[in-house]
């Protein structure tokens, strides 16, 4: 019982199931995503963090990068449903395609084989550059 609630809890979060609506169209990192929902990374990276401890995400780290998809085959029925309805739901939120557009769009300024650091906050932090 207490696993099922803290799925539905990671889930019933606005921002949460808006990652996971931008998760269902394939592989993002944590510098995408930020950028796509226009918030900052450690508060991306907290949201991130929730869904994976709920079984929602999966998380496969490059070097700096930390890359996010939506779980392939969670093992919890419930988690398995969430992720159903995340993948099949007619979308009624308003603000779900320019989030989409901005995520496309971060990744092709990066592309999505940037390597190791694709934040360009991080790899400039990394060498003592200016982003």
């Amino acid at each position: 019982m207490k696993r099922t609630v803290q799925i539905y809890k990671a889930a019933s979060d606005l921002t949460r199931y808006r990652i996971l609506k931008l998760l269902s169209g394939g592989t993002a990192c944590v510098c995408e995503l930020a950028e796509a929902l226009e918030l900052a990374q450690p508060t991306v990276t907290r949201h991130l963090q929730a869904l994976e401890r709920a079984g929602l995400v999966t998380s496969r780290r490059s070097g700096q990068r930390m890359d996010f998809d939506l779980a392939p085959d969670p093992r919890h029925p419930v988690a398995r449903e969430v992720l159903a309805g995340v993948r099949s739901r007619v979308e009624d939120d308003p603000e779900l395609p320019r989030f989409l557009r901005r995520l496309r769009a971060a990744q092709a300024a990066r592309g999505r084989e940037a390597g190791p650091a694709c934040c360009p906050g991080r790899a400039a932090a990394e060498t003592g550059a200016r982003p």
